[in-house]
């Protein structure tokens, strides 16, 4: 993932649920969890380890919970001065999709007397999961900066299991939300 989403907030979170009401009273509710096998079997097993953002007409709860215990972080919408948005894909995956299939016919065409078609299967394997990682790594990031104070900012990418996603259009959707309800603060 990007350096600066790292930099920003959560490592890609994988999207659990989704609500965005324009009319409220809670506007905003994303949350994540970690990603990875560990991470899902804990929900399974009914241990919150999930981040939670969420907005409201007047704050933005920002609430982390983990193995050791729970942070949460209130921010009044009268107090952000930068909104941010954005997506994130793993470019170093669509290279070495392309990379791999390009080394498996490389690979066919030296070797096709000693292995047969093994290189290039090979090679197309490779490319199919860099592929499949490639899109379902992209992540989006949506995030607030605090008047002195670092930024709050979440990082989703698609979750497989619980089917949930975060489209580049909700993202700006949460944006444009978020800077009415700004706006609206600070008159």
């Amino acid at each position: 993932m990007h350096s600066l989403a790292m930099l920003f907030g959560n490592a890609g979170l994988v999207l659990r649920e989704k609500v965005i009401h324009p009319d409220g009273p809670c506007y905003i509710r994303l949350v994540g969890r970690r990603s990875g096998l560990i991470s899902f079997l804990l929900t399974l097993l009914g241990i919150d380890t999930t981040t939670t953002f969420e907005v409201y007409d007047d704050r933005i709860e920002y609430t982390r919970f983990s193995l050791s215990g729970k942070t949460q972080e209130l921010i009044p919408l009268a107090k952000v001065s930068n909104l941010l948005g954005g997506y994130f894909k793993p470019v170093m995956l669509l290279f070495f999709s392309f990379l791999s299939l390009v080394l498996g016919v490389i690979a066919w065409g030296a070797l096709k007397e000693d292995l047969g078609n093994l290189p290039v299967i090979f090679g197309i394997l490779l490319f199919a999961v860099f592929m499949i990682g490639y899109f379902l790594k992209k992540s989006i990031v949506v995030g607030v900066v605090p008047n002195s104070a670092s930024p709050v900012t979440v990082a989703f990418r698609r979750s497989v299991i619980e089917n949930k996603n975060l489209s580049e259009a909700e993202a700006r959707q949460i944006l444009d939300i978020l800077n009415v309800l700004v706006s609206r603060a600070n008159r």
